[in-house]
């Protein structure tokens, strides 16, 4: 009867671990074309641009990802919003070096995570 809650420990503890922490950014429309060709992108913007380490050359398009907000990266008075997530985002792009992010995701994404005034957020991710 004890194995039960040791093996529910364990799990969320391995659970936590696979969580990596990264940047996310926001872009504007127009969302196509992108790096992937997909011209059928989910209408809730559930998507996003990856970083070289995401998109992986373009092998990582279609890649579905787990990403919550955790806190601003930047200083102010701006942060999570009270949606942080976890929400399911699938890789339909390419975020160049100079986006500075992790991810780049629709403003209307981000703006659902986090105040977009903050800019640049603290995010855990996990592809799933």
């Amino acid at each position: 009867a004890a194995v039960l809650p040791v093996v529910l420990v364990l799990g969320m503890i391995l659970h936590v671990a696979m969580a990596a922490q990264g940047t996310a950014t926001y872009y504007d429309s127009p969302y196509t074309p992108n790096a992937c060709a997909d011209n059928n992108l989910p209408a809730d913007h559930m998507f996003a641009a990856g970083s070289a380490a995401i998109y992986m050359g373009g092998s990582g398009c279609g890649d579905m990802y787990t990403i919550k907000c955790v806190r601003q990266n930047n200083q102010g008075p701006y942060g999570c919003t009270n949606n942080p997530g976890p929400y399911t985002i699938k890789i339909v792009d390419y975020c160049p070096e100079g986006c500075n992010g992790t991810f780049d995701l629709p403003h209307e994404l981000f703006q659902k995570m986090a105040d977009p005034n903050a800019g640049n957020i603290i995010v855990e991710y996990q592809k799933i």
